[in-house]
C-alpha cells in the first residue's frame, strides 16, 4: 500500500470523527424557550440544541408518549420557527444553509436528493473523467455510482471519497485547505491542481440560485467551484428547488457557465426565461 493510499484511507476513516467535532450548534434565547407550551417541548428543544437534530422514535422512548404526540410537538415547534421538520424527526432552524452542519444537510430533503442523484448518474459517460464537487447532494451521486474501471473520478470532498470507497472506484482526491463545514478541499492549491486537469463531466453544487447565477457562502469556495467548471466539457449543476432564494455572499458563476441543471423544481419564471435563453438543459427529478 502506497503512502498516498494510506493517507487517503486515514482521512476517509476519520470523517465521522471530523463530523462529530465540527457540528455547529445554535443557541436558542431563553426568552423563546420560556414561551414553549410544555415542559416536554422545552426538553425537546434542549436536545435539538445539544444534538443538532432529534428523531421521533427516540423521543417516543424518552418521554413515553405516542408517536402522534411527538409529531404534534415537532409540527408546533416548526410552525414557531424553532425547528425544521425532516423525515422522521426535526432539526434546528438556521437562518442560512451555510450555518448547518454537514450532518444536518444530509438529512434535509434527503428523499429529494436521492431522486436527483438517480437522475444525475444517467449523465455519466461510459468512460472518461468525472469531477464531483463537495456537498450532500453530490455525495448522494457518488453513493449511487457503480464501479467502473473506465471512469476516473476526481473530487475535492472527503465524503465523496468515502462513498466511492464502497465500490472501490478509481478516485483521486484533490488537496488544499479543508473546509470542515463541507469536508471539502478549497483554495489556491486546489485551484492550481484543477488547472492541470480536464473533465468530461463536472457535477457542481451551490447554496442558492437566482436569475443572475448561482452562489455559495465564501469567496474561496466560490473561486474553487468556478475553477471546476472551467475545466469541464459539460457542467451539471445539482441543486434542489429550495435553493431558488436570496443569493448567498459569493457568486460562483452565471448561467452561461452551466450546460445542465438538475433540480426538483419548480423553477421560478424569471430563472426559467434565463435558462431557456442560455440553452441550459433543465432536468426535473
Amino acid at each position: 500500500m502506497t503512502n498516498v493510499t494510506v493517507c487517503t484511507v486515514r482521512l476517509v476513516s476519520s470523517i465521522k470523527d471530523f463530523r462529530n467535532r465540527y457540528l455547529c450548534y445554535k443557541k436558542v434565547p431563553t426568552t423563546i424557550m420560556n414561551k414553549l407550551p410544555s415542559t416536554r417541548r422545552q426538553k425537546i428543544l434542549d436536545l435539538a440544541v445539544q444534538q443538532d437534530m432529534v428523531r421521533v422514535d427516540e423521543l417516543v422512548k424518552r418521554f413515553n408518549v405516542s408517536a402522534e404526540t411527538i409529531r404534534r410537538d415537532l409540527d408546533g415547534m416548526a410552525s414557531e420557527g424553532l425547528l425544521l421538520r425532516t423525515h422522521g424527526g426535526a432539526m434546528l432552524q438556521f437562518e442560512s444553509e451555510a450555518q448547518r452542519s454537514y450532518a444536518q444537510r444530509e438529512l434535509l430533503r434527503s428523499d429529494i436528493k436521492q431522486r436527483m442523484a438517480a437522475v444525475a448518474i444517467k449523465q455519466l459517460p461510459v468512460s472518461g473523467s468525472v469531477l464531483i464537487d463537495a456537498g450532500s447532494t453530490t455525495t448522494a451521486i457518488a453513493e449511487r455510482m457503480p464501479g467502473n474501471e473506465h471512469l476516473n473520478v476526481v473530487t475535492n470532498a472527503l465524503t465523496v471519497v468515502n462513498a466511492l470507497a464502497r465500490n472501490q472506484a478509481r478516485v483521486q482526491l484533490l488537496g488544499g485547505e479543508i473546509r470542515w463545514e463541507s469536508f471539502a478541499a478549497i483554495g489556491v492549491r486546489t485551484i492550481l491542481q484543477l488547472q492541470e486537469l480536464r473533465f468530461d463531466v463536472a457535477f457542481i453544487g451551490c447554496n442558492s440560485m437566482d436569475a443572475n447565477g448561482f452562489y455559495t457562502s465564501t469567496e474561496t469556495e466560490a473561486l474553487t467551484k468556478a475553477a471546476m467548471g472551467k475545466q469541464a466539457r459539460r457542467v451539471i449543476l445539482v441543486a434542489d428547488g429550495a435553493k431558488f432564494r436570496t443569493p448567498d455572499f459569493a457568486q460562483i458563476g452565471i448561467w452561461d457557465a452551466v450546460h445542465c441543471l438538475i433540480t426538483d423544481g419548480p423553477v421560478p419564471e424569471d430563472v426559467s426565461v434565463v435558462l431557456n435563453n442560455k440553452s441550459v438543459d433543465v432536468i426535473l427529478a
